[in-house]
């Protein structure tokens, strides 16, 4: 029989379906990885003396990921640490390279308004890998954008910290929370005015010459049209994809509780 061990956040490794027990001729098997862990393991021969003597076979367990406050030293660490998993990393290149290529997809509203569709998979990035691989991505987003799709103007860094920003900003309200609707419209608020309005409209009054206010006044009227629209798309997006992510291992579950 398995043996659950109390793993170091007062947590009880279980089997996939949840039972706690597995018979003996089953694979071990692994559960989303958050930080180093012991081994927990469980004989694999007919003696009762303890698991912990040779002939053993060791199964390695996590604890699920957990709720975290962005204002705990807690979210931070873990959001560092997602460095470490080659999933992590993996799921946000595929995510940059899909941001990438719907750069260029949008929907024309009016001739100046336009709905773009790759503040979704930057999203899903930030919500998944967290706020600092996120601004990591987003350096790595914006500069193979300048290379592959030139747009005739010279680099200039402030619209990579914008893009950095804004996958950060997502990291910052989804990472280890529900994304649920306060959330999600506060991280396109503070996208949408902070760095499209106000840092955006800097960039291209140092740029382009003309008065600051100008290109803020035309940056706040679209991006204010734009929030509702947006938030609505993620709300339906996210809705659908949670469950998947929580199967997954790449979002909190409900059950999973909130650590500080």
């Amino acid at each position: 029989m398995f043996v659950n061990q109390p793993d170091r956040v007062g947590g009880y490794g279980s089997s996939a379906e949840g039972t706690g027990s597995c018979p003996l001729d089953e694979k071990p098997f692994w559960l989303a990885v958050d930080s180093p862990h012991p081994a927990v393991t469980y004989r694999s021969g007919g003696q009762t003396s303890s698991m912990w003597q040779s002939q053993t076979e060791e199964v390695f367990f996590m604890p699920e990921k957990t709720y975290l406050s962005p204002l705990s030293p807690a979210f931070w660490i873990a959001s560092v640490k997602e460095f470490k998993h080659l999933r992590t990393l993996v799921i946000a290149a595929l995510l940059s390279a899909i941001s990438i290529a719907m750069g260029g997809l949008f929907i024309p509203v009016s001739e100046s308004l336009r709905v773009y569709f790759s503040f979704i998979p930057r999203a899903i990035l930030g919500a998944v890998c967290g706020p600092v691989v996120g601004l990591v991505a987003g350096a790595v987003i914006d500069l193979t954008e300048f290379f592959l799709f030139p747009s005739g103007f010279s680099f200039f860094p402030g619209y990579t910290l914008n893009t950095m920003l804004g996958v950060f900003f997502y990291g910052l309200f989804l990472y280890r929370q529900k994304p649920n609707l306060p959330r999600l419209a506060g991280a396109r608020i503070c996208i949408a005015y902070l760095i499209n309005v106000v840092l955006g409209s800097l960039w291209n009054a140092i740029l382009l010459g003309k008065a600051f206010w100008f290109y803020a006044a035309k940056s706040l009227v679209k991006n204010t049209v734009m929030i509702p629209i947006e938030v609505i798309i993620l709300l339906v997006l996210f809705k659908a994809l949670e469950p998947i992510l929580q199967r997954s291992g790449l979002m909190p579950s409900a059950k999973a509780g909130a650590r500080r």
